[in-house]
């Protein structure tokens, strides 16, 4: 948990956004994107960002976008089953 806040942190000194209340600029994403190569785009990286600093820092899970969906268990869930045998036990 710790990591994200000081990768934010690195990034807006890189970026020069320092205190800015936002950091959805395009310089931010494009730093974003040297860090993590794997983030095609930056739209890519505007959306990983959300998803893991809003989701993680926030509630502790990933937050889900209205185009980007993750398959999880919550507390509400039922208990899921396969071939007969429950995987999740309600005790």
């Amino acid at each position: 948990m710790i990591t994200l806040p000081l990768l934010e942190r690195s990034l807006r000194e890189k970026t020069g956004l320092h205190e800015e209340l936002s950091v959805n600029k395009p310089e931010f994403n494009r730093a974003l994107m040297q860090i993590f190569p794997g983030l095609p785009n930056e739209r890519t990286a505007q959306k990983f960002w959300k998803v893991f600093r809003h989701g993680l820092r926030r509630q502790a899970i990933l937050k889900e976008l209205p185009d980007l969906h993750f398959a999880g268990v919550r507390n509400d869930a039922p208990p899921l089953h396969t071939y007969g045998l429950s995987l999740l036990s309600r005790q």
